[in-house]
């Protein structure tokens, strides 16, 4: 349990500030570069919630509330977040989407073995990091049919969507990019 601190760099190095809370992880920009997404161990008991930071006004509002989530990512128009959650009751593991204003509660996405969002496209679909069958692969969601399949037969992390989306660039397998 090492306690992480956020810090903020400029680009020749220079510290410009960090958040003066410890103990995140999973950090995730909004798309605005506006607010600031985390896993937090709030009360450094072990229970992570998805926390939103207001990085312009200094403010801090909790999203979630199951105690084991990590992993947020912002939808491209920055109104949800999606996450991985391990609920501490019955040991489900899903991957929720939970609206960033707070108007509505957490919807299940998928459901199951553990699935790391990593980031939408424009057109609705969703890359997440799937364990749910063989070794670690990547697979796309889509929201308009909820549904998922795979992208890579095998391996690939930490994906990332290109800002007009149409290039995924991930980890292979033996770190080759």
């Amino acid at each position: 349990d090492a306690p992480t601190r956020l810090v903020w760099f400029d680009a020749s190095g220079k510290e410009l500030g960090q958040l003066s809370e410890a103990g995140y992880r999973s950090p995730c920009l909004s798309p605005d570069g506006r607010f600031l997404a985390v896993s937090s161990d709030d009360q450094r008991n072990g229970k992570h919630f998805i926390r939103i930071h207001d990085l312009q006004r200094g403010l801090s509002t909790r999203l979630t509330e199951s105690g084991n989530d990590d992993f947020p990512t912002w939808s491209r128009d920055g109104r949800r977040i999606t996450y991985l959650s391990g609920a501490t009751s019955g040991n489900t593991i899903s991957m929720n989407e939970v609206p960033v204003d707070g108007s509505g509660p957490p919807q299940v996405l998928l459901k199951g073995a553990m699935v790391i969002p990593n980031g939408w496209t424009p057109d609705g679909l969703l890359v997440f990091l799937d364990f749910r069958s063989g070794p670690v692969h990547l697979s796309v969601y889509s929201a308009a049919g909820h549904q998922s399949k795979g992208l890579t037969a095998v391996g690939g992390t930490h994906a990332q969507i290109s800002p007009d989306g149409k290039w995924i660039a991930y980890l292979a397998p033996g770190g080759r990019p």
